[in-house]
Parts: C-alpha cells; structure tokens; sequence
C-alpha cells in the first residue's frame, strides 16, 4: 500500500525488492537465494497471476545480491544503492523474459514504469540496508583499510 502511495506516473519503489537486495548483499549467497525464494512467494501471493515468473525472477535475484558479498565492499556508501539497481535490473530483465506482455506491447510504459522502480529502490536502499545493519543482519562491520585496532 506505501509504494502505491508515493508512485510518480506509474513508477513505483519495490520495498520487497529493496530488502531483498540489501538483505541478501549481506548475508550471502545460500541465504540471499533463500530469501529470493521467500520474497517471490510473498510477492506471488500479493500479486496474482504470473507465480511462476515471480518466483523465479525473485530467487534469482537473492541468488545475484547474495553472489554480490565477497565481491564488494559492503559497509561503503555506494554499494547500497548500486546493488539495490543492479538486482533490481536483473530481476525485471528476467521477469520480462519469463512473462513478455507487458515489455512487448508496450515497451515505452514498461521501460518507464521500470525505470522509476529503479530509481526509486536505489533511493530507498540507503535507509533499508542501515535499518539491516543496525538490527544485526550480517557479518560484523568490515574495516577494508585496516583502520581500526
């Protein structure tokens, strides 16, 4: 209901998503493809219709967030929003390729409905993954440059 709230013409955040990319980037790769997996069921059971596409764009995700753990930073600032885009991205490219509709007959709509999500889950990363991380979620706090005794 909040992200239909504050959608701008058409655009909306995915908070689902949004947690799931967060989430997964820091507790890696098993148990980001497990929450994937969670987060498409939640979502085909809000959303019904295309269970099988959601299921499986959403466990690919965790499983790409997730993969995303040993390979970067994870207490930088950037890396919230750029892997809330980048998991975003991968799971709209595989939704579209399961269940094309939508992207095929109209491609202007789909691509500015998706581009707005996309922007928009970026935004929302920074707040989420600092919620995450200050409940626990995750190893402890990285020090990459040795900066701390």
């Amino acid at each position: 209901r909040v992200a239909h709230a504050i959608q701008i013409r058409g655009a909306q955040p995915d908070l689902l998503l949004v947690v799931l990319a967060c989430g997964a980037s820091l507790v890696g790769g098993t148990r980001g493809t497990l929450l994937g997996q969670w987060a498409g069921l939640l979502w085909a059971a809000m959303q019904p219709g295309d269970f099988g596409s959601l299921l499986v764009s959403r466990t690919l995700a965790g499983a790409f967030a997730g993969a995303l753990q040993p390979r970067v930073i994870r207490d930088s600032q950037i890396v919230p929003p750029l892997a809330a885009l980048a998991t975003t991205l991968v799971c709209e490219a595989v939704f579209a390729l399961m269940a094309p509709a939508f992207a095929v007959h109209q491609p202007r709509l789909w691509l500015r409905v998706v581009g707005g999500g996309l922007l928009y889950n970026a935004l929302l990363a920074f707040p989420v993954y600092f919620l995450l991380r200050r409940l626990g979620i995750g190893e402890p706090v990285e020090d990459p440059f040795a900066l701390r005794s």
